[in-house]
């Protein structure tokens, strides 16, 4: 190691090197140390050389000046057990005394006695060759490191048996250069392309910074070679196998020269795809649109197991590859009518389209593609019917006119009898009506019959029961209506009963009462007799007074209905004032068992004296089991005198229910009760004279 050292004023330069050899002595080795000086060239060269740190990679661990340095003489021979001493110049004072030793050499120039006022504690001092380490650990002549061109140098310490120049430093050869280029007497800057291998290039012009290096070049690391592969110091050629994108290679192993690249691998151009397509530089999945031939297409973008068929003329492997379904010599044919494929216009195989009509059975577009005239909704070939979903035959219209049936109202027509409605006008079929006086549509005689129209009187022509008025269709003709056609008829109310029929049963449908053998019709339906049966009692009859009030002078008078004032019930009653309730029971009622009471009327004759407009009803209701029942039937309006008032009716059951066991009983009747108005000191005569009850029931008929 070289330390290198100027003293500040005098311009002398020392320069110190501990360099340790292993030198052979005898049967063993030891270390040595020597101490380079150049005492015929001066101090400052002996030891103050400037070295070129950067061209001997040395190191510089300090400045100048006692504390810059770092280490010092290495004692040799001699040394206590042969080892370096640093305590001289590691010291403090070892330093300082190396600096005055330098001073004092400045003066005197004579290395050898300052060396050794210097170094008291060293002994045996040898000073070896008079040379110096060069860059690699190489040694050189001491005078390459004395800052002088001088020897053989062709510039300062450089150049010559020194180390090479770095650039624009002088040179007599190449050899005295770094860059191995010296033009013009100066060395050049290393590029790539100067023919020398120079700079940090691992190769001539290649490797490092410069481009990479092809293939037994010298490299140091893989991406110094074209192949990205440095084995042994040497670029590997490139290679399909060597798991290495390089090469002209797209992807890794693949593209260029190589076998083309899979679907998503990395592409140039479309060569570099097994599918022929390179898009966003990725290679694309073959398709059948995209205008390659790839997969297994026959041709571009047809053929093949995915593909559609080729047109004629493109590449086949087989028939299956083209539309025609033949493929000859490699190419799809034309197809034609005697192939024994369905190919071109051909609706079946050989058939249809410009190939003649084909057989029942076949394929067909048209009728004009079968042999019969006509294709099926199906679109298959079948016989001509009129049915077929054709317009054939005879037909004027789709299946219809001519030999098969009418057509509906806007087909097509010849004749009348092409129209279900026969009526043909302007070559189209007419609409039927009811009134038009043919038989058509779906009337079964002329304008009737056939759900549409009304139904056929009897003697016209019928299919049903329903073509007829009389819902009789005997032998295919409408029957008249009679009473014994076990049909509802004519004017019967029901089947043949009612009308100009007989008398319908009970329960029977009827239209009046007369329909009714009961002679009674309630809701449409034949019931049993409603009865009537009013019962008027003044002999015998039970009259008494019923609640609170004002008494009556003559209660049993209301049995009688007479004009004798006598028998009347009769009162001067003083106003205001209301009566009790007068009731008359035990009408002595008798009937029938099976009745069903439906109503109860009651009929009082009631009146007042002169003074009208004063007594006017208070209560009126009816009695059962000899209680008041049902809701009070009270008139409104004042009494007159004597005249009969009506309360109920034929069915009003007053809010109550009866049995005929309740009617029958001597408990039924009937009670009123007055108001009596007017001025205190004028009483007011109030008079009732009987009363009949009727009681409206469906029972047996007389």
């Amino acid at each position: 190691m070289v330390k290198s050292h100027r003293l500040r004023g005098e311009g002398t330069t020392f320069s110190t090197r501990t360099r340790t050899r292993t030198r052979t002595r005898g049967a063993g080795t030891r270390p040595s140390a020597s101490v380079s000086s150049r005492p015929g060239i001066g101090a400052r060269r002996a030891l103050g050389a400037r070295a070129d740190g950067a061209r001997r990679n040395q190191s510089h661990d300090g400045a100048d000046g006692p504390s810059g340095l770092h280490t010092g003489i290495v004692a040799g021979r001699g040394t206590r057990s042969g080892r370096i001493l640093p305590r001289v110049l590691t010291s403090s004072r070892g330093k300082w005394a190396l600096w005055a030793a330098t001073a004092m050499l400045s003066a005197t120039a004579m290395l050898s006695a300052t060396a050794c006022s210097i170094l008291q504690d060293t002994s045996d001092l040898s000073v070896g060759a008079s040379e110096v380490e060069q860059d690699g650990g190489a040694l050189a002549p001491s005078h390459c490191v004395d800052g002088v061109a001088n020897i053989d140098e062709t510039d300062i310490d450089c150049g010559g048996s020194c180390s090479a120049c770095g650039p624009s430093a002088a040179c007599a050869a190449a050899a005295d250069c770094r860059s191995a280029i010296c033009t013009g007497g100066a060395c050049a800057e290393p590029t790539c392309t100067d023919g020398v291998k120079n700079g940090n290039e691992t190769d001539e012009d290649c490797g490092g910074s410069c481009g990479a290096c092809a293939s037994a070049k010298s490299c140091g690391v893989g991406a110094d070679c074209v192949s990205e592969s440095c084995v042994g110091g040497l670029c590997g050629t490139s290679g399909c196998a060597d798991g290495i994108d390089n090469g002209d290679e797209s992807d890794i192993d693949c593209g260029g020269s190589c076998p083309p690249c899979g679907t998503t691998f990395h592409c140039v151009a479309p060569t570099d795809c097994q599918s022929g397509v390179c898009a966003a530089n990725r290679c694309q999945g073959a398709s059948c649109a995209d205008g390659v031939k790839n997969g297994n297409e026959s041709d571009r973008d047809c053929g093949g197991s995915v593909c559609a068929d080729c047109d004629d003329d493109a590449a086949c492997n087989d028939g299956g590859d083209c539309q025609s379904g033949v493929c000859s010599s490699g190419v799809c044919a034309a197809g034609n009518c005697s192939d024994g494929r369905k190919n071109g216009a051909e609706t079946d195989v050989d058939c249809g389209g410009s190939c003649g009509g084909c057989d029942n059975g076949a394929r067909c577009l048209v009728s004009g593609d079968c042999l019969g005239g006509s294709c099926s909704a199906s679109s298959t070939c079948q016989p001509v019917g009129c049915a077929d979903g054709a317009l054939n035959g005879d037909e004027t219209d789709l299946d219809c006119g001519g030999s098969c049936a009418g057509c509906p109202a806007g087909g097509a027509c010849t004749l009348v009898d092409d129209c279900a409605s026969l009526i043909c006008e302007s070559s189209v079929c007419g609409e039927s009506s009811c009134t038009d006086n043919i038989k058509n549509g779906l009337e079964s005689d002329i304008d009737c019959g056939g759900g549409l129209c009304d139904g056929c009187a009897a003697g016209a022509r019928c299919a049903g029961p329903g073509d007829c008025t009389s819902n009789v269709c005997d032998s295919d003709v409408c029957a008249a209506p009679s009473c014994n056609d076990t049909v509802l008829n004519g004017d019967e109310s029901d089947v043949d009963c009612g009308g100009s029929c007989g008398d319908c049963a009970l329960g029977q449908t009827c239209s009046a009462g007369v329909d009714c053998s009961s002679t009674v019709c309630t809701g449409s339906v034949c019931v049993e007799c409603r009865t009537a049966l009013t019962m008027v009692r003044d002999v015998a009859a039970v009259a008494e007074e019923l609640g609170g009030g004002q008494a009556w002078s003559n209660p049993s008078g209301a049995t009688a209905i007479d004009a004798a004032s006598a028998s009347k019930t009769r009162n001067a009653f003083q106003p205001p004032q209301i009566t009790r309730m007068l009731a008359v029971r035990d009408f002595a009622f008798a009937l029938p068992a099976s009745a069903e009471i439906q109503g109860v009327q009651v009929e009082w004759h009631r009146g007042t004296g002169t003074s009208v407009g004063s007594v006017s009803d208070s209560a009126a209701q009816l009695v059962k089991g000899g209680n008041l029942v049902g809701t009070n039937h009270a008139a409104g309006g004042f009494w007159s005198p004597g005249q009969w008032v009506s309360y109920g009716g034929a069915s009003d059951l007053w809010g109550a229910t009866f049995t005929v066991a309740d009617i029958n009983s001597s408990g039924f009747g009937a009670a009123l009760s007055a108001t009596v108005g007017g001025f205190i000191k004028n009483p007011k005569t109030a008079a009732m004279d009987g009363a009949r009850i009727t009681v409206h029931y469906i029972g047996p008929c007389p």
